[in-house]
């Protein structure tokens, strides 16, 4: 395991089925939810390191993801 800081973090996530998942504010910005699934969590967790910093974000939409151990295959939606 290296000792240096890790420069991304890639995970897979859906948003959640709120009407909130994405939305607008006054300032002229926009705010999102991710629903991320506990197979995920270990990459997710490094966004807390980097809560104070600003981010560059890339979405890459996918049409099936494997998740956990089971490997069963989801699309879509994360329970």
């Amino acid at each position: 395991m290296s000792d240096k800081p890790a420069k991304k973090s890639v995970f897979t996530a859906t948003f959640p089925g709120t009407q909130s998942a994405i939305s607008m504010h006054g300032n002229g910005g926009m705010r999102i939810q991710l629903e991320i699934p506990d197979s995920e969590l270990g990459q997710a967790a490094l966004l807390l390191m980097w809560r104070n910093k600003n981010l560059k974000v890339t979405i890459e939409p996918v049409e099936e993801v494997t998740y956990g151990a089971s490997g069963s295959k989801k699309g879509g939606w994360v329970e």
